[in-house]
């Protein structure tokens, strides 16, 4: 149900509870009614049998009878008045806008968290393994200096040894 046809179908019940509009026992012809209102008679007889439609499907799913009949119609008037005093049809399409709007955001809520689940498991682990790799070879690369480093400590130590005994031996 678009904007347009929730003020329509309002309008529509509202001039179904006109005295001006009740036939022989209380019953209403929508061809009055339609005549009768200016915003009503522009309508086509397509766009007027699918806003009945929608009064038909709606009253069923809101548990309160609205209208009966085809042509000529049967209209209890309490309950439309009931209706209407609760916001009609209008507030009906806003509150079906607002649970549609609900169900999209729960799907897109529930879409990012699951990619943002599988984000964080595969491509971070392969991060934290490429990291690991390059902390084992730094690891690797400073032990290789360490271990250099100590060769030429002890290589050092061997030449000065050495020329400790060829400066000793040439004092005596």
């Amino acid at each position: 149900m678009t904007k347009q046809q929730s003020i329509l179908l309002d309008i529509l019940l509202i001039d179904f509870t006109k005295p001006e509009y009740r036939g022989n026992g209380g019953l209403v012809n929508i061809e009055k009614v339609v005549k009768g209102n200016e915003k009503l008679k522009n309508i086509s007889e397509i766009e007027l049998n699918k806003l009945l439609y929608i009064i038909r499907k709606e009253q069923l799913k809101i548990g309160i009878q609205l209208l009966s009949g085809t042509s000529i119609f049967i209209v209890f008037d309490s309950h439309i008045k009931d209706f209407l005093n609760i916001g009609g049809f209008k507030k009906l399409r806003i509150k079906k806008r607002n649970e549609n709007y609900f169900k999209w955001s729960g799907f897109i809520i529930t879409t990012l968290t699951f990619i943002i689940l599988i984000y964080s498991t595969f491509i971070q682990g392969n991060t934290q393994q490429i990291e690991t790799k390059k902390n084992e070879q730094d690891i690797r690369k400073r032990e290789f200096q360490t271990k250099i480093s100590k060769d030429s400590l002890k290589i050092d130590y061997n030449k000065m040894n050495e020329v400790n005994i060829k400066t000793d031996s040439i004092k005596k």
